[in-house]
């Protein structure tokens, strides 16, 4: 328990770091506060775009963590605690849009209503693709804890009309080319007894909070189970790039294991890379190797 508060704690001093701190780098058309929807104040995002002569740009979307309770679109903006920023260039260097997207809390509303907001965000973006200069056919989602847990429920729900909601843009896909999950939660329902050593709990404050009660024991444990990745993989997936620490006291390794053997035995383009680091690390972000192959994996899917 205490490891969870304490990276909660630190994700909201970031985006409170990130919010007084916003970018205002010349080459950069930065749009701010857009609105994606009109169900909830939550439904904004805020759009970065290299400022040169390219006529559309590939768009990589950012979904924050914060254990779906927490956190804000600016933490894409973070330098003080998991250097998300650092990627944030990297990727906007790249040639790519970044799209930071904001997403209902749990205090407001329960699943589904996070990833169908995400996918509310996609669909406002490719409909105003022409208006900020992207390129509709080339959208990826990445994604860290929470974010990353929503990152891979993008991936394995494209044309899934269940997921899908009625919020927001209509007549256009959410459908995403690939995504990166950072230390993402893959399966829910095993959250309390994948524990690490250093673990004091399942982890399961978010968890239960996302789905009304504990995501192990009935009836939460159904609408669990309908949140969890794994259960929906198939051959059909978009590609996922899975990044874990070794050492995370908060998702425990294991889930984004089980979710690397999931897609290997369909034949979704998968890969898994373990770090050296905890939960939220800069590591990372700010590691130039880990960068790269972030940015070589939306290259290779969303070409």
């Amino acid at each position: 328990m205490r490891t969870r508060v304490a990276v909660l704690v630190s994700l909201v001093v970031a985006t409170l770091v990130a919010a007084c701190g916003s970018s205002d780098d010349s080459s950069l058309k930065v749009t701010e506060n857009v609105r994606y929807a009109d169900d909830s104040l939550r439904q904004q995002l805020d759009l970065y775009v290299p400022d040169d002569d390219e006529k559309s740009h590939p768009v990589a979307i950012y979904l924050h963590g914060g254990g779906w309770q927490l956190g804000d679109k600016a933490a894409v903006n973070d330098t003080a605690v998991a250097n998300i920023k650092e990627f944030r260039d990297a990727l906007l260097d790249a040639g790519y849009a970044v799209a930071a997207v904001n997403y209902r809390l749990t205090d407001e509303a329960i699943w589904p209503a996070q990833i169908q907001d995400v996918k509310s965000a996609v669909r406002y973006l490719r409909a105003n693709a022409g208006k900020y200069n992207l390129d509709p056919e080339r959208v990826v989602v990445w994604g860290e804890s929470a974010g990353g847990h929503l990152a891979q429920m993008m991936a394995v729900t494209n044309g899934d009309p269940t997921m899908e909601g009625t919020v927001g843009q209509t007549g256009e896909s959410s459908d995403v080319s690939a995504a990166i999950s950072y230390y993402g939660i893959s399966d829910l329902v095993t959250t309390a007894t994948d524990v690490m050593g250093c673990s004091q709990t399942g982890g399961e404050v978010g968890q239960s909070k996302l789905v009304g009660g504990s995501p192990s024991v009935e009836p939460a444990k159904t609408l669990a189970t309908l949140a969890s990745p794994i259960n929906y993989v198939d051959a059909s997936d978009a590609p996922i790039l899975l990044m874990h620490g070794k050492q995370d006291c908060v998702v425990a390794p294991i889930q984004s294991e089980r979710m690397y053997s999931k897609l290997q035995s369909v034949g979704v383009p998968t890969d898994l890379v373990e770090v050296d680091g905890e939960h939220s690390a800069p590591v990372f972000f700010d590691t130039k190797k880990l960068q790269q192959q972030a940015i070589d994996w939306f290259s290779e899917y969303a070409a």
